[in-house]
């Protein structure tokens, strides 16, 4: 760290310059003890460019669709490679926790929940009728057994999906892949 001194030009009494220089080290000091240099780095975390880049990806944004209620403030980023993308159901209530979840393109969700008592169905809700459809080849397959099932985005899109005994209940959600 360098510290400048100038001179103040008639200065009556040395009390300003030593004011002025005690307070450029108090800064100087405070900022050089914070974590990274008194600077944060760039949150990227809403930012789809980021999220979208690869050979495929043109620049072009995906165009917003509001699907099961879905806006893009709802939607949990699990973009990060060290995120948790498990979507559960069947533990509380009638819902999918996290219901709409932003991921990057080839990235796996879970869904973790009993099929048996909670279909899990790809496509809008049929009580959703006027919601956008989503983007075509939803990668959810139907699962209706079991209690885990994983799935690969591999396309750019929005890929909702449903509970079939209880969609009435606003057991639903989309997967984003911006």
């Amino acid at each position: 760290m360098a510290i400048r001194l100038t001179r103040r030009p008639r200065a009556r009494t040395g009390s300003a310059c030593r004011l002025s220089i005690g307070a450029t080290l108090v800064s100087a000091v405070l900022v050089a003890g914070c974590p990274g240099g008194g600077r944060r780095p760039p949150d990227h975390s809403d930012d789809a460019t980021s999220l979208a880049d690869g050979p495929d990806y043109d620049g072009t944004p995906l165009t917003p669709m509001i699907i099961h209620g879905c806006t893009d403030e709802a939607y949990a980023n699990r973009s990060d490679p060290s995120a948790d993308r498990t979507v559960y159901f069947g533990t509380v209530g009638f819902l999918f926790d996290p219901p709409c979840m932003r991921i990057a393109r080839g990235q796996s969700v879970t869904f973790a929940g009993p099929f048996s008592s909670h279909t899990l169905t790809p496509g809008v809700a049929p009580g959703r009728v006027s919601d956008d459809p989503g983007s075509p080849d939803n990668p959810i397959q139907q699962s209706n057994s079991g209690s885990s099932a994983t799935f690969t985005f591999n396309t750019r899109g929005y890929y909702p999906y449903y509970c079939q005994q209880h969609w009435n209940s606003n057991m639903y959600g989309v997967i984003l892949v911006p």
